[in-house]
């Protein structure tokens, strides 16, 4: 039976995921090339009985490539006893804009964390807020809702067991930080946290 932690480090790896918000007014602009986007935050684990218990850090770089129709994200989960966790995800856009599909990159694969898919709110490669549905190797049911502005992630993961009890629900607060920043972040964490661009 996976551990809390563990179940909480796999759901995280599945809240982020979406473009960047438009910071200003007027049309929203597909980025040209590629676009990085750097995130550090925490996250909240409440429990069946309704108590809540902190679930680690985080930090996150997402990657932006309009030309691929494709987001590459890189996520870091230290918990509270210092357990680093470091996995990657490809999100490939539908031609609808609309749409997407989460695929595993390098060894999250193997772990068979991370499969799923997911609808998109607000103009393309601008998008606001997305739904996501995952299901673990388990069995068990991943159900996630973002909301992205120009300063801040907000994520909650509805977590169902494969039997489809109420299992956890972990809340996120992620905040766009620069790349200086997200760099001492990373090194913070330690070593271990590698780099996974695909």
């Amino acid at each position: 039976m996976r551990s809390l932690c563990d179940l909480a480090i796999l759901v995280s790896l599945v809240v982020h995921f979406g473009c960047g918000a438009s910071s200003g007014g007027g049309a929203a602009r597909v980025p040209q090339g590629e676009l990085d986007q750097y995130f550090v935050g925490t996250q909240m684990i409440r429990l069946p009985d309704g108590t809540e218990r902190p679930g680690g850090a985080v930090i996150a770089r997402r990657t932006l490539r309009p030309e691929e129709r494709a987001i590459v994200e890189e996520v870091v989960v230290r918990d509270a006893a210092g357990a680093r966790e470091a996995h990657a995800v490809r999100l490939e856009v539908q031609e609808d804009d609309r749409h997407f599909v989460l695929r595993p990159v390098g060894d999250a694969g193997e772990s068979g964390a991370l499969a799923g898919e997911g609808e998109l709110t607000g103009d393309p490669w601008n998008w606001t807020a997305w739904h996501v549905q995952t299901r673990l190797a388990d069995g068990t049911l991943v159900m996630t809702d973002d909301v992205l502005s120009a300063t801040d992630l907000a994520s909650e993961s509805r977590v169902l067991g494969a039997d489809g009890a109420p299992s956890v629900v972990l809340r996120q607060v992620l905040t766009r930080v620069t790349r200086e920043r997200y760099e001492a972040e990373r090194a913070a964490f330690g070593a271990e946290a590698p780099r996974m661009q695909q």
